[in-house]
């Protein structure tokens, strides 16, 4: 099987890049980070309650409410990730301004806040290198 193939098996209207449905996964993302990472203040508060209660039953909710928020907020940042590089990539929308400003963005907040090492204009250079097979031309940087 071919990519030509594939791309024919896929409906068309897939294909399109469509600027409000990107925004909308960017800002749905963002929307549930906040609100998982407003969730994680609580972890502690309850926690205490609960040790009011039993000991073992505050350690234990602790514990099992911190893996919760860790795997719901990695996932949910995972997806930032993949956002920002797809919009490296150029497919969130079909405005070249948007992509850039929302893959810079997204891995500009990533970096700074979540600590995720993985700056937009390198990344962005190292798959133009990877696409070309290593060769640094004129048009590369400028993408």
């Amino acid at each position: 099987m071919t990519l030509a193939e594939i791309h024919y098996v896929v409906p068309q209207h897939l294909h399109r890049k469509d600027t409000h449905k990107g925004l909308y996964y960017v800002f749905r993302d963002i929307f549930f980070a906040v609100l998982v990472f407003k969730l994680g203040l609580m972890i502690e508060p309850f926690s205490m309650s609960m040790v009011d209660r039993s000991l073992t039953v505050g350690v234990v909710s602790k514990w099992c409410f911190w893996t919760l928020y860790w795997y719901c907020q990695g996932i949910i940042l995972g997806g930032w990730w993949c956002l920002a590089h797809e919009a490296g990539h150029g497919n969130l929308s079909s405005y070249k301004w948007v992509n850039n400003l929302i893959g810079y963005t997204l891995h500009t907040v990533s970096r700074r806040v979540f600590q995720v090492l993985y700056p937009f204009e390198e990344s962005r250079l190292s798959l133009c290198l990877t696409i070309r097979g290593g060769r640094l031309t004129a048009t590369t940087t400028k993408l």
